[in-house]
């Protein structure tokens, strides 16, 4: 209720909380805070890279290991195939 008095009389400082920003100061914090949620969002997408390299990786062997596959059991087909075949005979 002091300050209703100052009011009143005509003593209440103008400002009671911080002092007012210059335009200058006011762009380089808006700067700054878009620096910062670019650097987070930069973060965030470099290791989403990592991932998906990773991944690509993976589905790059995935072929590879099926076309190996596929030839051992072409090779133990075509064994199984011979060894019927010389049992015949």
């Amino acid at each position: 209720m002091h300050w209703r008095k100052q009011a009143e009389s005509g003593t209440l400082p103008v400002s009671t909380g911080r002092p007012g920003r210059s335009a200058e100061s006011e762009e380089l914090a808006r700067l700054r805070a878009e620096n910062k949620k670019l650097k987070a969002d930069t973060a965030k997408l470099e290791s989403r890279n990592e991932k998906l390299a990773g991944e690509l990786g993976k589905t790059k062997t995935a072929p590879d290991i099926a076309g190996k596959a596929f030839a051992l059991l072409q090779d133990i087909s075509s064994s199984a195939d011979s060894d019927t075949n010389s049992t015949r005979s």
